[in-house]
């Protein structure tokens, strides 16, 4: 799997929960691993002003299956952290329990990330509906205490890679046969259209 897929389906992600967030929340992706402590470092690295910060990552992604249009369905494991940043401890965690249910609470609703074309419509959730929503709250580092942290865990379907491009010129819909010597650019004139052998009505089809 290639970082640039991997980066694809953050950026995706991170997009879409960040579009659900207050002006004063920031959500971006993140490349590596993180816990507690790397996660209270990235909202203290944020400009004041900032009392929010969503972090995205993928913490797992399983082996592809090859759909028919040549794409690969895996099954992902993503996560959000949540840090809020704010000197009073009840503003603090009530702005961290309103993110947790702003995300939380859309996931399992959320638009796949990649929606196979032509679809059905059914009860069942389709490829990159996020499933297993999962919160926990996280005690906040000694060192900073104006800092409270929620993981949110989730698992969904993702569709990566690319589907082969559709044909820019259509498949010939005549055949001309010639015969050597007079072939070429020459004896154009000499072919002779060659019809469907199994359709008697063509001129070409069997006694």
């Amino acid at each position: 799997m290639s970082t640039r897929r991997l980066q694809m389906l953050r950026d995706r992600m991170t997009g879409l929960i960040a579009a659900w967030l207050p002006e004063a929340a920031v959500c971006r992706s993140h490349p590596g691993a993180v816990d507690a402590a790397v996660a209270a470092a990235l909202i203290g690295a944020e400009p004041a002003g900032t009392e929010a910060l969503v972090t995205v990552i993928v913490t797992g992604l399983g082996p592809g299956r090859m759909m028919d249009d040549g794409r690969h369905l895996h099954a992902a494991a993503l996560a959000a952290w949540i840090a809020t940043r704010h000197d009073d401890a009840g503003d603090r965690d009530r702005a961290a329990l309103d993110l947790v249910e702003a995300v939380a609470g859309r996931l399992p609703l959320a638009a796949p990330l990649a929606d196979p074309a032509g679809a059905a419509e059914n009860d069942e959730p389709a490829p990159g509906a996020p499933h297993d929503v999962a919160a926990g709250l996280y005690t906040p580092p000694a060192a900073d205490p104006a800092i409270c942290l929620w993981r949110i865990d989730w698992l969904q379907e993702v569709v990566l890679g690319e589907a082969p491009a559709e044909l820019i010129y259509p498949l010939p819909t005549e055949i001309l046969a010639g015969f050597a010597p007079r072939i070429g650019p020459d004896h154009v004139a000499d072919y002779v259209l060659v019809n469907g052998l199994d359709d008697p009505d063509a001129g070409g089809g069997q006694p």
